[in-house]
């Protein structure tokens, strides 16, 4: 199956291409900035911490959003 479509998005033009971000769980999140995941919780909870967004009901984190973060935590 993993053919057929590698076959098929080769064949597509350059404009029909799509990024999809990479998602972060919360763990990957608190082992990248060295903090827990509970801090992480309460940062979402305050909306103190990075972007993030629901899909159903699992929250994730951009990885953009949270180098975004992390660059503006550091000019304050």
């Amino acid at each position: 199956m993993s053919d057929t479509i590698q076959t098929q998005t080769a064949n597509l033009p350059l404009e029909a291409t799509v990024l999809v971000p990479r998602l972060w769980d919360q763990k990957t999140l608190a082992a990248y900035i060295g903090k827990s995941i509970a801090w992480c919780e309460r940062a979402r909870w305050k909306n103190e911490g990075p972007k993030f967004i629901h899909l159903g009901r699992n929250v994730r984190y951009k990885v953009e959003d949270v180098l975004n973060w992390i660059e503006s935590e550091g000019a304050k």
